[in-house]
């Protein structure tokens, strides 16, 4: 697979027609190549990550495989095609989730006047059968427009919201609330999502956000780890942030600081 490409459009800064550009300013150069500076750190912490994640997939369906063909019994037989392909899906997850993060860290967002209003009714489309089985209701305040990437914020909201179903409590309705607040600067506004769900403690928080974190072992919570990870980088594309906070029993709640337009960012 192939990691990341740090594109920091270095060829826009240093040439023009193929010859330095005197008229870039040292702070600009200074500034790009902090960029590629920190690019690399994380492309190496990323390939990292990646390799450890996917050795472990790869070797359970490789010892199934030898289960199965050393083993002629229809009824074991079964079981263990039962799990490899169980271990399959989950590859296949961590694989689609590697592709989606690897396009956020390649490309610039396509900024348009977004209203978020459309992108949670499209999210709550999406989501139609996980809150129906659940018994879920997401309760909504008016929610602002601004200059972002629609598909980011629908994969950002997708996101928080999916998770807040997905760690509920075991016999409680899961109640979502989705929220915008201007906070400090009128430049900016800060979506949340909070829920009733199962929380998380101080000692978990400082891993919510890593790539491949996964707070839960439960098999009801199973999952891969990386779609916080996503969106703590769409809200940094945007020149934005994410921070969260947590009662273990009760409930989290996740706060996206985001500039209302990108000038402002």
């Amino acid at each position: 697979m192939n990691a990341p490409a740090t594109n920091l459009w270095l060829s826009d800064i240093l040439r023009t027609n193929g010859r330095m550009d005197i008229g870039v300013r040292g702070d600009e150069i200074d500034s790009r190549f902090k960029e590629l500076q920190q690019a690399n750190s994380s492309l190496r912490e990323y390939a990292t990550v990646v390799c450890h994640e996917l050795q472990e997939p790869l070797s359970t369906i490789l010892s199934l495989s030898n289960l199965l063909e050393n083993n002629g019994e229809a009824e074991v037989q079964d079981e263990i095609s039962m799990r490899i392909s169980k271990t399959a899906r989950r590859m296949q997850g961590l694989v689609g989730g590697l592709l989606i993060y690897s396009r956020l860290c390649q490309e610039r967002p396509s900024f348009a006047i977004v209203d978020m209003n459309h992108i949670l009714n499209e999210v709550r489309e999406d989501l139609y059968e996980s809150l129906r089985a659940s018994g879920g209701e997401i309760e909504v305040q008016s929610l602002p427009q601004l200059e972002a990437d629609p598909l980011q914020m629908h994969q950002l909201l997708r996101n928080l919201i999916g998770n807040a179903i997905k760690y509920r409590r075991p016999g409680v309705t899961p109640r979502i609330r989705v929220q915008a607040m201007t906070v400090g600067s009128p430049d900016h506004c800060t979506i949340s999502v909070s829920d009733n769900g199962i929380g998380f403690s101080e000692e978990q928080r400082s891993r919510l956000f890593h790539m491949f974190s996964r707070l839960h072992s439960a098999p009801q919570y199973q999952g891969t780890g990386i779609g916080l990870a996503l969106c703590k980088k769409i809200a940094e594309s945007h020149g934005g942030s994410i921070e969260a906070s947590g009662v273990p029993g009760q409930g989290s709640i996740f706060r996206v600081l985001l500039p209302l337009r990108q000038n402002a960012a």
